[in-house]
């Protein structure tokens, strides 16, 4: 009996151990379409989920849709939670009443962005009922919003797409969309991991936006990267190093 027992035991270890194994990918940032911001409360990088492709409704023939921020969790708002599960952390909150736009939803959560370009995750009964977009991809998202739906229709796009913010847990960005309006620029901090490594930059696509780096060279890890508007429109940017070909993209949209 106790040989069937310890038999029985070492069988259960071992499915563990290959269950363990088969949901862990090799390749698990690119895989999940991360992006890393800081958190405010730990003062730590918690990490940003990108809705999968399939999960996003423009994949289903949809378009994203429109909604407030309705329940509070504290201080009068909820959470961007960064992944579509609970005990993950927070990357920070967002006020009740707050517009937002609805890209995906997984796991009764939805994947929100704010006006202002911040994305989380939270659960479905912290909004109002969403709403279609209008059909006209030239008008305002919704009265006092400087986004279009064309805009909306754009970030979308750029989801669905690979390495968005993030090459791998030794080379990412804070922030893989930044939204400015004329005269405007934002500093994202670059994190690069590797020893005596070089970093780069250069435009995909656009002239709405330029950037450049802050400072001479990374510092403990870590370089600022400034994006100024320059002109209404959508401008990519892609990072790369010479350590390996793993890259990742930045958008920046200038209203």
């Amino acid at each position: 009996m106790k040989r069937l027992i310890k038999r029985l035991l070492a069988g259960v270890l071992c499915a563990m151990a290959l269950v363990s194994l088969a949901a862990t990918p090799s390749d698990a940032f690119s895989e999940y379409y991360t992006t890393v911001t800081k958190s405010p409360e730990t003062k730590e990088y918690a990490t940003l989920q990108m809705p999968g492709k399939n999960r996003l409704y423009t994949s289903n023939g949809k378009r994203p849709k429109r909604a407030e921020v309705k329940a509070s969790w504290k201080n009068g708002g909820i959470y961007f939670m960064p992944c579509p599960e609970l005990g993950h952390g927070v990357l920070g909150s967002v006020e009740t009443g707050t517009p937002v736009t609805i890209f995906a939803e997984q796991n009764h959560l939805y994947f929100f962005m704010t006006d202002d370009g911040r994305m989380g995750w939270n659960g479905k009964g912290f909004f109002t009922k969403p709403t279609d977009l209008p059909e006209d991809e030239a008008e305002p998202l919704s009265e006092g919003s400087d986004l279009t739906v064309g805009d909306v229709l754009t970030v979308s796009d750029f989801l669905a797409g690979r390495h968005r913010g993030v090459a791998s847990e030794f080379f990412y960005a804070d922030k893989a969309l930044v939204i400015l309006k004329s005269g405007e620029s934002e500093k994202v901090t670059v994190h690069g991991w590797f020893s005596k490594a070089t970093y780069d930059f250069k435009t995909v696509d656009g002239t709405s936006a330029e950037a450049a780096w802050c400072g001479k060279k990374f510092s403990s890890g870590h370089r600022d990267v400034e994006f100024t508007a320059r002109e209404p429109g959508v401008t990519t940017f892609k990072f790369t190093n010479s350590k390996n070909k793993r890259t990742f993209q930045v958008m920046v949209i200038v209203l």
